[in-house]
């Protein structure tokens, strides 16, 4: 459950972009899960329906990081980005409560919002939107060789939960993503949308970043497990020789500063 300087800090950083926040009193269940989602966010035209969601390092990595500074010089930690099932059961969990409540709430939109700070944060917001997207990173070969993104590759929250959620606000101490979700009915109302337009900077459009070669994306009805179907149509679609999925790691080093050195 998030705590209320967590709700209250999310609070405080929507009403910045001059949107107006109604916080939803907590609804539990038998087993003291939270049923109801947490905001009501307003920007004078759309109704949006927020749930927040939080990811922080535990006590064992952060007891574990705390020994290995103590040992060594130069300590590092190797963390996955990819899609991960914790990641996928809080997205699902978020879709519940979202869809308890949209109507009630004569909700527009309805969005999760990921929190994440810590030594960690920018690979939790990897994992968060990897699992939203199904993205991977590619090693491409054609006229020259290249490293992209590509959006559904794998199995995507965002195409699971296509009904409900429109899109993620994903926050960390010093930035704020709104990745867009192109496969929800509602994605061109979102897309122009006033939170968008305060936001804009901070966008992740999938279809834009395509149309503008940036990134592959797999809009075809193939079996996420089947990596040569998942090839094939990228070398055919792209025009390109070869794509090697690679692997998603994320690493953090750290060193301890001598306070005796002036």
């Amino acid at each position: 459950m998030n705590s209320d300087n967590e709700e209250n800090f999310v609070a405080d950083v929507l009403k910045y972009f001059d949107l107006t926040v109604r916080k939803i009193p907590i609804e539990n269940d038998v087993n003291k899960r939270r049923l109801s989602p947490d905001f009501v966010v307003s920007d004078g035209e759309h109704k949006y329906l927020m749930e927040l969601k939080t990811k922080f390092d535990n006590e064992s990595v952060k007891d574990a990081r705390k020994r290995g500074m103590n040992e060594k010089l130069v300590y590092h930690e190797i963390t996955s980005t990819e899609r991960k099932n914790n990641i996928r059961t809080i997205i699902k969990e978020a879709a519940k409560q979202l869809l308890a409540r949209r109507d009630q709430e004569n909700a527009d939109f309805c969005i999760i919002i990921l929190l994440a700070t810590g030594v960690n944060e920018i690979p939790f917001r990897e994992q968060f939107k990897n699992s939203l997207y199904g993205k991977v990173k590619l090693l491409v070969k054609g006229d020259s060789v290249d490293i992209k993104e590509c959006f559904y590759y794998t199995n995507s929250d965002f195409f699971n939960y296509r009904d409900i959620l429109d899109g993620a606000i994903l926050i960390g101490e010093n930035n704020l993503t709104l990745c867009l979700n192109n496969l929800s009915p509602r994605y061109l109302a979102l897309k122009t949308s006033s939170l968008t337009q305060k936001l804009l900077h901070g966008v992740t459009d999938p279809l834009k970043l395509e149309n503008d070669n940036k990134t592959f994306l797999i809009d075809d009805d193939i079996d996420r497990d089947n990596a040569d179907a998942l090839q094939k149509y990228l070398i055919e679609k792209y025009d390109v020789s070869a794509v090697t999925p690679l692997p998603m790691n994320y690493i953090t080093l750290m060193s301890k500063l001598d306070k005796s050195i002036e």
